[in-house]
């Protein structure tokens, strides 16, 4: 529903008043935090993997799972994160997913 803008007049200038509509279904849709662009921590890719961290460490040393480094400390993307899971999952399937 629109409903038009009030006004208001300060200093000789008209300011428009738009409301504000808010959208329930919209606000629970939308996620806060982008994860596309997430960055984790080693201790929160064991978590999310449900390993220990040592396992990401072998595996992020041998470039077996997606990391960078920062300042010296392993950074992963959430996204290529979840990538390597989706093609771990089809090689383990034998490619048929």
């Amino acid at each position: 529903m629109f409903c038009p803008p009030q006004s208001s007049v300060i200093d000789g200038l008209k300011i428009l008043h738009y409301p504000v509509e808010v959208c329930p279904k919209l606000a629970i849709a939308m996620s806060t935090s982008p994860s596309d662009g997430e960055i984790l921590t080693i201790k929160q890719v064991a978590d999310y993997l449900k390993v220990t961290e040592r396992t990401i460490y072998r595996l992020a040393g041998a470039k077996k799972i997606p990391a960078f480094k920062v300042g010296g400390t392993w950074r992963f993307s959430k996204a290529d994160i979840d990538a390597w899971i989706k093609q771990q999952s089809m090689e383990a399937l034998g490619g048929d997913v």
